[in-house]
């Protein structure tokens, strides 16, 4: 199995610097949001392209968005040459906007193959944990052939997509890097080669390790960490893409896990944070001014409507001003609002839970000793009276 970063997407900002060791291509067209699009080539090599010079005042002038070229992301020098682009385009690194990051493989744990999966799945045999909303392409000949199974909308903040990326490969666009990446890392690529991909947009995934609690960034350094790519994705998968095998049991939390991956360490767990700050007037006129800029968005590339969709679901959070915008604006927001609030109950529930049973295991231990410390005077005693 192969661990990749497939699409990186960074907010930056400041003034721009276009350094002669870089070769800056202005094209000639430009988006509702930005003015100016420009490609970036290293050595010729075309390694990024950058949006700067927003239209609206909402957004501070001095905003670029940097998304690296997909081949460069297979590069084992793609991060030297990204944190040297930025110093040199003299900006500041301010997020990530967007990230997949995917794993390839022949079959799931065990020899399951991926259609196997897709089709016990449509037949009910397997149960998904967790959001269950998604979409399935097939194809119907003698027998049906599953392609793709995907969990997660426009407005999803972490999307899933398990689909066969050979087929992808051979009918859209071939891409030599990535076979030779496959080859390289010792994946069978006479048979069909099966992509896991996890879609997160924004900066509103925070994760925490279980065991430490330690909270973990996901920033620029601690990507470039193979440790850490490998744990955030099998955090991902843990929480985004489980099954269970359907027992007929009522309660699905009962049913047998389905391990689909041979290795699976990471004791991290995705964190939603609590909604603070004090809520202002100027807060609300801002988040108007959002909704309202987000809704004339129309002949606009969808990932940009999503980006501002997450902008706004992220102010709310932050200022709490969900309950606000779900009653009294109700915009493109909302489902991902609904969702966002959905799951922040959902672990405050699980944590009442395991505060509960800390509480009745502290009980119990306390009992334990009580009853230990009257079997010692009760033999004390006896020791005495002899």
């Amino acid at each position: 199995m192969l661990i990749s970063i497939d699409w990186l997407q960074l907010h930056l900002r400041g003034d721009i610097r276009r350094e002669q060791k870089y070769t800056f291509k202005k094209l000639d067209y430009s988006t509702q949001a930005f003015s100016t699009v420009e490609d970036i080539y290293v050595n010729d090599n075309y390694f990024a392209s950058m949006v700067s010079e927003p239209r609206s005042q909402v957004i501070n002038p001095k905003t670029v968005i940097l998304k690296v070229i997909n081949k460069n992301l297979y590069s084992p020098h793609m991060f030297s040459q990204l944190e040297d682009l930025i110093d040199s385009l003299n900006l500041s690194y301010q997020g990530i906007t967007r990230l997949d990051i995917c794993a390839d493989f022949n079959s799931f744990k065990n020899g399951l193959h991926p259609e196997t999966l897709i089709n016990n799945f449509m037949c009910m045999k397997f149960r998904k944990v967790g959001q269950t909303k998604g979409k399935c392409h097939f194809e119907q000949k003698s027998k049906m052939h599953y392609e793709t199974l995907a969990f997660g909308t426009g407005n999803s903040l972490i999307r899933c997509y398990l689909y066969n990326k050979t087929k992808e490969l051979n009918d859209v666009k071939m891409k030599p890097y990535i076979i030779d990446s496959w080859k390289a890392s010792g994946l069978d690529t006479k048979k069909d080669v099966w992509r896991l991909e996890f879609s997160i947009k924004g900066n509103s995934l925070n994760l925490i390790d279980n065991q430490t609690g330690e909270l973990q960034k996901i920033d620029l350094k601690n990507l470039q960490s193979r440790e850490f790519l490998n744990n955030l994705y099998y955090s991902l998968q843990n929480q985004y893409f489980r099954f269970k095998k359907d027992t007929g049991d009522k309660n699905v939390s009962r049913m047998p896990d389905i391990q689909l991956l041979s290795e699976n360490p990471s004791t991290w767990k995705r964190l939603f944070l609590t909604e603070a700050g004090d809520v202002t007037r100027a807060d609300k006129i801002f988040i108007k001014k959002l909704d309202r800029m987000n809704d004339e968005i129309r002949n606009y590339a969808n990932y940009r409507e999503e980006f501002m969709t997450e902008l706004i679901s992220e102010v709310c959070t932050t200022k709490g001003l969900t309950d606000y915008y779900l009653k009294k604006i109700q915009g493109k927001a909302t489902t991902t609002l609904l969702f966002l609030k959905e799951q922040q109950e959902t672990m405050y529930d699980e944590l009442k839970r395991k505060s509960e049973k800390e509480t009745k295991d502290i009980q119990l231990f306390t009992e334990e000793e009580r009853k230990e410390r009257i079997k010692k005077i009760v033999l004390n005693t006896k020791k005495t009276a002899m």
